[in-house]
């Protein structure tokens, strides 16, 4: 008994999705016809009813894009013709928020809408971004600093690999250039190897930091004439950072063949790294068209301003690396180079210009 009620469930549910799936296509073929008999009325000037005909499949989204686009332009035209400005302004707006950068042709498309859509705001209002990132950190000495205020022999850098995400805003403020802002999330890493000769003695450093920064960029994109697949840009800009974390990893002191190795230590804890950092950043890239958003590609290089290492605190660090170790951190910062992907998208609020 309950096969047959479960078969005969199934059985109701599927007819169910059967009858869905051909009424919408019945009212799609018949929206369809409903547009092209609308065009038809409309290319040789029977106008009245045109807008009430099309008005209910826009609602039922029984139009593919394309015919949604045409449907509203057509309605548009009606109102304009019929020197209804306040509609006509209503189904401007309407058609500019479904296709945001309707191209107008003046050898196919009448004055009237050309010009009506001169008068509207119809550029994004901004545009936003989400992104991931692969950086490569390189240490950039600036004053050297040793035990007892002794000069290392030999310092060598060796640059490491980070990862990162950020979200982005950015604001048209002239056609192609934008203002952008926002906020990242960056992992740095480099290893440094002192030596001193006189001593016989070698120190190998792995440092490790996370950053949160705010960058402020200026950008300029070539659009061409709008409907290019590729679009390049440059930029130009700087950032703030305040470090969340900073640590060496086992640092070890190697002296004629023995070594000594000590436990992680937490450099911002011991406030032996200064919290702000500033850079300034140049890059190139390129934009992938998605109608009217975008996926894009982006390299950087980015030239540390600030000192890292705290000045104040630069002999208080912990037993551990300061006399077992030797070690004492120099004046520096961190340069890198950065490769970025990500997905922008554009925000639209199409509306009349005031007089």
């Amino acid at each position: 008994m309950n096969r047959k009620i479960s078969f005969c469930c199934l059985c109701v549910t599927v007819t169910s999705i059967f009858s869905a799936i051909t009424d919408a296509y019945a009212q799609t073929a018949e929206c369809t016809q409903k547009l092209a008999n609308a065009q038809a009325r409309f290319d040789i000037g029977n106008l009245p009813g045109i807008p009430e005909d099309l008005k209910g499949c826009i609602d039922s989204k029984s139009f593919s894009p394309e015919q949604s686009v045409q449907a509203h332009k057509l309605i548009t035209l009606v109102y304009l013709y019929q020197d209804d400005q306040e509609s006509a302004d209503t189904w401007m707006a309407k058609l500019l928020t479904v296709d945001p950068e309707h191209k107008l042709d003046p050898s196919t498309d009448p004055n009237e809408i050309i010009l009506l859509k001169e008068k509207f705001l119809y550029k994004p209002i901004f545009r936003v971004s989400v992104a991931i990132s692969g950086n490569q950190s390189t240490y950039r000495e600036l004053t050297e600093f040793g035990p007892g205020n002794l000069e290392f022999d030999n310092v060598t850098a060796s640059p490491g690999i980070g990862l990162g995400g950020s979200a982005l805003l950015e604001k048209e403020v002239y056609p192609g250039v934008d203002v952008g802002t926002g906020i990242s999330f960056l992992s740095r890493g480099f290893s440094i190897e002192k030596e001193l000769v006189y001593a016989v003695n070698k120190m190998t450093m792995v440092e490790t930091e996370s950053w949160l920064e705010v960058p402020l960029f200026l950008k300029y994109t070539y659009y061409g004439d709008g409907d290019n697949k590729w679009n390049p840009y440059v930029l130009a800009g700087g950032s703030l950072g305040y470090i969340l974390s900073g640590k060496l990893g086992s640092p070890e002191r190697s002296n004629e063949g023995a070594s000594v190795t000590v436990g992680s230590v937490d450099l911002v804890a011991l406030e032996q790294r200064n919290k702000f950092n500033y850079s300034a950043m140049i890059g190139l890239g390129a934009k992938i068209r998605l109608k009217t958003h975008f996926f894009f590609l982006e390299a950087k290089y980015i030239y540390g301003l600030a000192n890292l290492a705290n000045d104040d605190n630069r002999f208080a660090g912990s037993l551990e690396t300061l006399y077992l170790l030797g070690y004492v951190d120099s004046n520096f910062s961190l340069n890198g180079l950065m490769a970025t992907f990500g997905y922008q998208r554009s925000i639209y609020n199409p509306r009349k210009i005031k007089k």
